[in-house]
């Protein structure tokens, strides 16, 4: 028997058997007091650190800072804990001035940056061109 064109029908239902059983999964293990932190100077005397500890409550503290040959630095100290994330910013970075937003102290002060020498840069040799490159890849129809 032939249908009309317009005529639906109804399809199977796919997926319909019950999802497998999963058993419930275990807590995730707590916090784990930990700490960290490194310390650099590269060749051109810009110094980087960064510090940080944690509890077994799960509470953070730390800093990490900046400072270059030319005297710019910034140190930021910050907590993140249950009442959420602060950070304290002492610098003397240009453009900056004391404020507090988004929780954050910015105790700036800046000054007068020194004029330092700029940094060599590598140069480096073009890379050789060993083999064109085909006009197209995969199947050719």
């Amino acid at each position: 028997m032939l249908l009309p064109s317009r005529t639906l029908l109804p399809l199977p239902l796919r997926n319909t058997l019950p999802l497998p059983f999963s058993p419930r999964l275990p807590s995730p293990t707590p916090p784990q007091p930990y700490q960290f932190g490194y310390d650099s100077v590269d060749e051109y005397g810009t110094k980087q650190s960064r510090h940080e500890v944690s509890d077994a409550y799960n509470n953070k503290k730390g800093s990490y800072s900046f400072s270059d040959a030319r005297g710019i630095a910034r140190r930021v100290d910050y907590v993140a804990d249950a009442a959420g994330f602060r950070a304290s910013i002492n610098t003397n970075e240009p453009g900056t001035a004391p404020s507090v937003a988004a929780a954050a102290v910015y105790n700036a002060a800046p000054l007068a940056v020194k004029a330092v020498a700029a940094a060599p840069v590598a140069a480096y040799a073009a890379a050789p061109l060993l083999a064109k490159a085909p006009l197209a890849y995969g199947h050719h129809y």
